[in-house]
């Protein structure tokens, strides 16, 4: 982050009479690039159409189209996700919208797309309902620092019950940051404790991250305590 402050600070305070907000820092792999002027551009522009003219440049290199939102916002959209942790070079030549000095005619700017990472949590063993002590359920979360597409980080985790390979059910929020998951249906035993393992290794959304947890789950009409808290009142 301190490659952003020493590098901003550069810029020339003279572009605040033209720029009032740009796209800087740390963005999601799925953001589009925005630069908004101090004042509603004078020339008519056609909004909501690619333009044909080059604004902007980038490098690494992006491909994708600008936009006029308003008379005084344009929006750059990449054609594809950004990669992970990439750091861009922006320049938006100004003197192309607005007749500026010389030293003005190009606005140079960063931003650095998120380091994709994953963290599971589990939450503790249930049974089903107060009555019917025969059948469990595991839920819990994985959350990644940036969008993962769901089929990919599905395949992150693996459920085995005993010897069998145990159904994962999954909500994805609608950022695809948030996977919560579900295991129903972990009937016990009748005559000894099975396992239910967990395995995990986030190689799909690219990143390192391996882990494992298991839990025994009871054999019918055994009494076995599963759970503590600590409640203080």
């Amino acid at each position: 982050s301190n490659k952003f402050v020493i590098e901003q600070n550069k810029i020339n305070p003279e572009f605040a009479q033209y720029i009032s907000a740009f796209t800087t820092g740390y963005i999601s792999s799925g953001s589009t690039i925005k630069i908004k002027f101090a004042s509603e551009l004078q020339q008519n522009v056609e909004l909501n159409t690619p333009v044909k003219e080059k604004l902007f440049s980038f490098d690494p290199e992006i491909e994708g189209d600008a936009v006029w939102l308003d008379g005084q916002t344009i929006e750059f959209r990449p054609k594809d996700r950004l990669a992970a942790g990439q750091l861009f070079k922006s320049t938006f030549h100004l003197n192309k919208v607005l007749d500026v000095k010389d030293e003005l005619k190009d606005f140079d700017f960063l931003f650095q797309v998120v380091k994709q990472s994953a963290r599971v949590e589990v939450n503790s063993i249930k049974c089903y309902n107060n009555s019917d002590f025969s059948y469990y359920r595991l839920s819990g979360v994985i959350s990644t620092a940036d969008y993962a597409t769901a089929d990919k980080l599905e395949q992150i985790l693996n459920a085995q019950y005993g010897s069998k390979k145990s159904t994962i059910k999954w909500i994805h929020n609608d950022k695809l940051t948030l996977h919560k998951f579900y295991i129903d249906s972990i009937e016990r035993g009748t005559l000894l404790s099975t396992k239910l393992t967990l395995n995990w290794d986030a190689k799909p959304i690219n990143t390192e991250y391996t882990g494992n947890l298991s839990f025994d789950i009871p054999a019918k009409n055994k009494f076995t305590l599963l759970d503590v808290k600590v409640v203080n009142d």
